[in-house]
C-alpha cells in the first residue's frame, strides 16, 4: 500500500513538471499537495497487483485485513481494477470500486 502512494506521488510530480516544461497543453497543473491535517478521512487504495478478490458470498478479501462484508447499492458490470477503502471522521468505512476503462 505504501508503494501505491509512492506511485501516485511520482505520477503527480511527473505531470506537474511536464506541465512546467510545456509538454502538457492543458490543464496547467499546480504543485502536488500533501494531505490536510484538518481532514480526518483516511483512505487506502488496493490495485489489482495487491491480490484482493471478491468471494462468491459477496465479501471483499483484502491483504493484511482479511474478509470484509460489503453491501452494494448496485451490481458491478465488470470486475473492478482497484478498490478504495475510506474511513470517515465517524469511524465508518466505505469502499469504492473503479472499473477498468476500455
Amino acid at each position: 500500500m505504501l508503494q501505491q502512494s509512492l506511485r501516485d506521488a511520482k505520477a503527480a510530480y511527473r505531470n506537474f513538471f511536464a506541465s512546467l516544461r510545456g509538454e502538457r497543453r492543458w490543464p496547467r497543473l499546480s504543485a502536488p499537495r500533501f494531505k490536510s491535517r484538518k481532514d480526518s478521512r483516511q483512505s487506502i487504495r488496493f490495485t489489482a497487483n495487491a491480490r484482493w478478490s471478491i468471494t462468491d458470498s459477496g465479501k471483499l478479501t483484502l491483504p493484511k485485513i482479511g474478509a470484509v462484508k460489503v453491501k452494494r447499492s448496485r451490481a458491478l458490470p465488470a470486475q473492478p481494477s482497484s478498490v478504495t477503502v475510506i474511513k470517515d471522521a465517524a469511524g465508518r468505512y466505505f469502499d469504492t470500486a473503479a472499473r477498468r476503462r476500455n
